[in-house]
């Protein structure tokens, strides 16, 4: 009963990311960006290349929040300058030409960044699509129709809870609570696609996250993605936030066909990073597996993206665990010594 359970939560994940991957394609139609869908999916299932479906592409440390369970706050502290425009269009034509199909352009808060509309741009006319994650302080109107002219296809919000208290001290930011619903509103009126990122931690998962998915839905959402919590960042030692296995049961149950979605879909599902779906790019130019994943291959001003990939996959023995490999030691182990063999043969292969 248990393998046709996690199966039938496998096709339901499928069909639900299909139907939002139509659904933002449709809302911003490019013709490249269904070209290079193509392409990817031409690499990724004939030619059984690790290509991954999507970078998430940091452009910043800076951010007006102080989210209690940030990924990138330990990033805060590097004195390294940020990537500039033209090295963040270098990475985009990498990802390109790796056939990477989306870049999630991220922080930090990525809209205190003037270049915004022009790497967005950028990514469009190399057929990419375009998603920014953003905490929507800057978010108004006109930005948004800005973006959506030079290309965007997806806006990604984050709401935590439905009681405006409870997320806007997570998120460090009074009156934030009222600005997302009122931006979810807004991004639906101007036509991109809009998501809802809700934080879940065992804290959290006791308030009842189906009222924070139906405020969401009525502000006008198209998609919403559940994000169990990870002992990263900010949140670094904090692995009894972490659900375990019988409450990520239960956050699996809040899953639809259309609408709701977790990374881990099944309890035997892997992590984005293990199944080589996702890399990061920090704002300093550091390649990670994933942004909740602190160790380094290389750094894009030293390597080309493609080469560190390569090393990494190569890297990754064949295996199958279940979470983040973030919320235990062993797992960090683990993964830190992917990296550090993917990192060591990046290093040897310079030498050559």
């Amino acid at each position: 009963m248990g393998h046709i359970k996690n199966l039938a939560l496998e096709l339901q994940a499928a069909a639900n990311s299909s139907f939002r991957l139509i659904g933002y394609i449709a809302s911003n139609w490019s013709w490249r960006a269904v070209g290079h869908f193509l392409r990817y999916f031409f690499l990724k299932s004939f030619l059984r290349k690790p290509v991954p479906f999507y970078l998430s592409l940091a452009v910043t440390n800076r951010c007006q929040g102080r989210c209690v369970h940030c990924y990138s706050y330990l990033q805060r502290d590097d004195d390294r300058s940020e990537l500039t425009t033209a090295e963040l269009k270098s990475v985009i034509d990498q990802a390109g030409r790796l056939g990477i199909f989306q870049i999630i352009l991220t922080g930090g808060e990525p809209l205190l960044r003037k270049d915004m509309p022009e790497l967005v741009r950028h990514a469009r006319r190399r057929g990419i699509m375009v998603r920014l994650n953003t905490n929507s302080l800057l978010l108004d109107r006109e930005m948004a129709i800005i973006l959506k002219k030079a290309g965007l296809s997806q806006c990604a919000l984050s709401l935590d809870d439905a009681d405006p208290g409870t997320h806007d001290r997570m998120r460090g930011l009074p009156g934030h609570h009222a600005r997302t619903l009122a931006n979810l509103k807004m991004l639906r009126g101007v036509g991109i696609f809009s998501l809802v990122n809700i934080y879940i931690s065992k804290r959290h998962l006791a308030s009842g996250p189906e009222k924070t998915i139906a405020l969401a839905k009525g502000a006008g959402a198209r998609g919403i993605v559940i994000l169990p919590a990870v002992a990263s960042g900010r949140w670094e030692q904090e692995f009894d936030q972490v659900p375990d296995e019988s409450e990520m049961a239960k956050i699996r149950e809040l899953q639809d066909l259309t609408m709701v979605f977790t990374e881990r879909p099944s309890e035997r599902s892997r992590c984005d990073a293990l199944k080589k779906f996702v890399i990061y790019v920090t704002a300093q130019g550091d390649l990670t597996p994933c942004p909740f994943v602190p160790y380094a291959i290389g750094n894009i001003k030293e390597h080309a993206i493609d080469d560190m990939w390569r090393r990494f996959c190569e890297a990754i023995p064949p295996v199958k665990r279940g979470g983040c490999p973030m919320n235990d030691l062993a797992g960090r182990a683990f993964i830190e010594k992917i990296v550090a063999s993917a990192s060591e043969h990046l290093r040897q292969g310079m030498g050559r």
